[in-house]
This record gives C-alpha cells, sequence and structure tokens, in this order.
C-alpha cells in the first residue's frame, strides 16, 4: 500500500483556497500569507471571520495519532499592518 502525504505547502494552499471545506460555517476570508507580526512570529495563513476577527494559522507538517489531541490555540487579536 502506498501512502501519499500532503507537503505543508500544499495543504496551506489547499486551506488558503478552500476554507469553507475546512471549517465550514466560519465564513473566512484570506487576508494574508507567509508574513510576521512582531510579537507573534512568522505565520503560514491570515484570515479574517464573519465577526471580523483575525485567526492567524502556523501549519506544520507532522503524522498525528488519533490517540493525541491536535495542539491548537484561539487567540483573538485585532492586528493593524
Amino acid at each position: 500500500m502506498v501512502e501519499r502525504v500532503l507537503q505543508e505547502a500544499q495543504m496551506e494552499d489547499l486551506i488558503a483556497k478552500f476554507p469553507e471545506d475546512f471549517f465550514p460555517g466560519r465564513n473566512l476570508t484570506l487576508q494574508g500569507r507567509q508574513k510576521s507580526f512582531a510579537d507573534v512570529g512568522r505565520f503560514d495563513l491570515l484570515f479574517q471571520d464573519g465577526y471580523q476577527t483575525n485567526i492567524l494559522m502556523e501549519l506544520k507538517k507532522r503524522r498525528q495519532s488519533m490517540k493525541t489531541p491536535p495542539n491548537w490555540r484561539n487567540t483573538k487579536t485585532n492586528w493593524l499592518d
């Protein structure tokens, strides 16, 4: 059996193009990619939701055990460019 694994850039492209498929009902709009903020550091994707909340995503390619919960954080911050 051949296992096909997505690269991090491919995952980023898919989430950027189809956020509703990954996060249904969140009304995410892509605001930026591959940027950094002084207090946060680098991030892969920046979305804004229907409530004007900015959501930063940093993707990491690694295998995840179904027994181990994902390491996710919610941060609500308004960023100015």
